[in-house]
């Protein structure tokens, strides 16, 4: 049994699918076949078989992936590229057996983005190990690499993820995913080009593959780094540099980006873009969480600015429409007030104003709830546009 039909049978194509039957679930949309979750687990056992046969006789192709373009509040436009579910099943086993065969390879001491540590997501890892350096070099630089996943050179992808991938087998799987392009979905007003999307160059977001790539990408980066002594913290393209003093923080920043000018990446410099000094006496907000003086030391917290979102975030599952007739609105708004203590408390329960944000939020769950309950005792009237179930689901009767 070669390492095509062992990785890639049907017995390990099912097992990865059902480990990842959330992610999949969560990832929504269908690709460009049109084929929906529900679709593909009516013939799940088919469309398995069927997947393995084609990856291992080498017949496998990438379809293109389907880009849905979002507006994002600075005015600018995201691309999130959506891969067919038969492909996101071949990604999430290619990083699997990536990560089987080279996790170690690919760990790095200050590097972060596509791995746990210690089973606790990379994200918070990341800020405590950024939290423990600002308690002796508390002057920072922060930044980080300009349109980092369009700009990446795909053969320099490549290059990294075949210097700690041995096994050849997953290369033209690999390469692929790599080199796959999107086509945006009819109707769409924008075009992917005005975003700095070129063809040919970078990697797509929104494949499950492209965070581990990228993050393979900087390894180098990181080792490099730490071999001069540099005081650092990479999430992804996030980048944060330490120093005893303000010249040495500078000078780190400057390593950094002279190391990513030279393979066709750009950190914005100091004062431009996202790029900023920050004080020993100013807080860090880094990966969305504080990093502030309190008396002698540094601690965590969560950001004032986070505080002014959640009435906004709340104010908009209470104002859903909830007569639309498929009732999907209705459920959204649903799951996110009966889940939100839960969501946020998996990452900010650590912080140290986690109990004033626990009690915003019971606040707006009971606001949220009365102003939900009472729209739906009106349109309950009407017998129109919600079912019993999610008349029951809210407690109001039908």
């Amino acid at each position: 049994m070669n390492a095509l039909q062992k990785n890639f049978s049907t017995k390990a194509l099912a097992d990865c699918y059902s480990r990842n039957r959330s992610k999949f679930r969560k990832a929504g949309s269908a690709g460009i076949d049109g084929v929906g979750l529900i679709d593909f687990d009516d013939e799940l056992t088919e469309n398995i078989a069927d997947l393995s046969k084609q990856i291992i006789s080498g017949a496998y192709v990438h379809k293109s992936l389907k880009a849905f373009a979002f507006l994002k509040s600075n005015g600018k436009v995201r691309w999130i590229c959506v891969p067919t579910i038969r492909d996101r099943l071949v990604q999430r086993r290619v990083a699997e057996v990536i990560l089987q065969g080279a996790h170690s390879k690919i760990r790095t001491e200050f590097g972060f983005g596509a791995l746990k540590r210690e089973g606790a997501e990379a994200e918070r890892t990341a800020t405590k190990v950024a939290l423990a350096l600002r308690q002796e070099s508390p002057w920072v630089v922060k930044s980080d690499i300009s349109a980092f996943f369009d700009e990446l050179r795909r053969d320099s992808v490549k290059a990294a993820y075949r210097n700690v991938c041995r096994q050849r087998s997953l290369y033209a799987l690999i390469d692929q995913v790599i080199d796959v392009e999107a086509v945006p979905r009819p109707g769409t007003p924008h075009k992917m080009n005005e975003s700095g999307i070129t063809r040919g160059r970078g990697l797509r977001q929104g494949m499950p593959l492209s965070p581990l790539l990228a993050h393979i990408s900087l390894v180098a980066l990181d080792n490099f780094l730490e071999s001069r002594g540099i005081k650092f913290v990479r999430y992804v393209d996030d980048l944060v540099f330490f120093g005893v003093s303000k010249d040495e923080a500078v000078r780190a920043f400057e390593v950094a980006k002279s190391w990513l000018s030279e393979r066709h990446l750009e950190l914005p410099n100091i004062r431009e873009g996202k790029t900023e000094i920050c004080k020993p006496s100013q807080h860090v907000e880094f990966l969305g969480i504080d990093i502030y003086k309190a008396k002698n030391i540094y601690r965590m917290r969560i950001p004032s600015s986070k505080f002014d979102r959640l009435d906004g975030r709340f104010s908009e599952k209470s104002f859903l429409n909830l007569e639309n007739p498929a009732h999907g609105e209705v459920l959204s708004a649903l799951r996110f007030v009966s889940s939100a203590r839960k969501s946020y408390s998996g990452v900010y329960r650590f912080l140290d104003n986690w109990p004033a944000f626990e009690n915003k939020i019971r606040d707006y769950e009971r606001r949220s709830i009365r102003i939900i309950s009472k729209r739906l005792s009106d349109i309950s009237t009407k017998r129109g546009g919600l079912s019993p179930e999610v008349l029951r689901a809210f407690g109001v009767a039908p």
